[in-house]
């Protein structure tokens, strides 16, 4: 209603008789006046294109045995989510003999992580030096404090001041979980596998809680199975051999859980495994994450990428993938399709992880649903990822136990918990 519409209504109020003229004064005074309702509009309008204080951004780094990863978010959106495959001290740990001489792996391995941190250094100093944390996994954990010492405050100084603290495997898992479980139906309980370059976190918890219950480290990843194994026969057993001989404590901790739990896995192997099965030549974090996996096509795969010349194909087709995270994507497959028929025993209450691991049926949820793929072996890798709601089927033929992938981890759960309130240092701004 305009100016002139709103005098001509207090007009009619005004020249009404009798309980008419109540009546229109009434209408009258319920219209807004023009200068209230602009008042009020430009009030609106200035409070929409006022400046919107922007969310805090935190930083996420870690040091892991196979890759430096940054990402930069402010909780809802991710400004930078970075990884550089850097190998540190990939031949840590028993594959050197005490004594022999030989310089410390991290003097050798890690100059391509420090360049990593040089530039993310950069990147953060270019988003104004949020409040960061970072963390180094298993390869620093092996290291030892001394022998790491001066790998750390080298890092340090890359990274414009900020402390690399080094992550046990309970904190590791505890931080993996938090970020996995998070994209989670809350109050669901889940067993997460965080299988890394040197070695794999077991989380039980309920999806959506801040800490899982409780957290095995086994000393098995990518990068350990394929210098233990020395070749494509022996990825599998290799990765057996850790399980039978550390996992008693795992099993009898998923027997006390009881049956039902969700198996949801993390980590560059089987994310960047989903990624070649969906045929993606760009990564897509969407449909890589909560895509749905079993045993036989992870055991597929890393037959197929077994050799050189296949892996140098795979990097072609896909140009996201590194030769370097090719080169270690087929043992950490057989590693993960063996961990998954070992839960499966687990789950159906096998004695030990044997050959007879990955029998159909069992107590691990499989979700509801239709019959998705993964039935014996099925075909090309673009059709072989489950990406919808429904579960995975029955496990028909050597399918075995279905996996959800989450592209969720422990990046996340660091930068969760700086968001709740959590320690962290501050970059060098300059």
């Amino acid at each position: 209603m305009n100016g002139a519409d709103w005098e001509a209504a207090l007009s009619r109020g005004s020249a009404s008789a009798g309980g008419g003229a109540g009546d229109g004064a009434a209408a009258s005074l319920a219209t807004p006046h023009p200068a209230l309702t602009t008042a009020l509009e430009a009030a609106a309008w200035e409070a929409a294109l006022r400046p919107q204080p922007r969310a805090p951004l935190v930083a996420a780094v870690e040091c892991g045995s196979h890759s430096t990863r940054l990402l930069i978010t402010d909780g809802t959106n991710d400004l930078d989510r970075l990884s550089l495959d850097t190998c540190l001290g990939s031949d840590l740990g028993s594959d050197l003999a005490p004594g022999d001489g030989s310089s410390h792996p991290i003097t050798i391995r890690g100059a391509a992580t420090l360049a990593a941190l040089s530039d993310f250094a950069a990147r953060l100093r270019a988003r104004g030096a949020p409040r960061a944390r970072a963390v180094g996994t298993a390869a620093l954990r092996e290291c030892g404090r001394g022998a790491a010492a001066p790998f750390l405050a080298a890092a340090a100084a890359a990274l414009g001041g900020c402390p690399i603290e080094v992550l046990s495997g309970d904190e590791e898992g505890a931080l993996a979980f938090a970020g996995a479980a998070s994209s989670l139906p809350n109050g669901r309980p889940c067993l997460l596998v965080d299988l890394g370059g040197r070695s794999t976190e077991f989380c039980f918890g309920a999806a959506g809680e801040a800490r899982p219950d409780w957290v095995e480290s086994l000393p098995l990843g990518c990068l350990r199975v394929a210098a233990a194994a020395g070749g494509a026969p022996g990825w599998r057993a290799a990765a057996e051999a850790v399980l039978g001989a550390e996992g008693s404590g795992l099993l009898a901790r998923l027997r006390a859980a009881g049956p039902g739990w969700r198996l949801v896995v993390t980590g560059g192997t089987v994310t960047s495994a989903a990624a070649v099965l969906l045929g993606l030549r760009s990564y897509d974090h969407a449909r890589v994450h909560m895509a749905r996996l079993r045993g036989a096509q992870l055991l597929r795969l890393a037959d197929e990428l077994s050799s050189p010349d296949a892996q140098a194909r795979a990097v072609e087709a896909h140009p996201w993938l590194t030769p370097e995270r090719a080169a270690s994507l087929a043992p950490g497959c057989a590693a993960l399709a063996a961990v998954a028929d070992w839960l499966e025993a687990a789950a159906q209450g096998g004695p030990s992880c044997s050959s007879a691991c990955g029998a159909s049926g069992g107590a691990v949820d499989r979700g509801g649903g239709g019959g998705g793929p993964g039935h014996g072996h099925s075909g090309g890798h673009s059709g072989a990822v489950d990406r919808g709601s429904g579960g995975g089927g029955s496990g028909e033929g050597s399918g075995g136990a279905e996996l959800l992938v989450s592209d969720r981890d422990l990046l996340d759960g660091l930068a969760l918990s700086l968001l709740a309130g959590g320690q962290g240092g501050r970059p060098e701004a300059a």
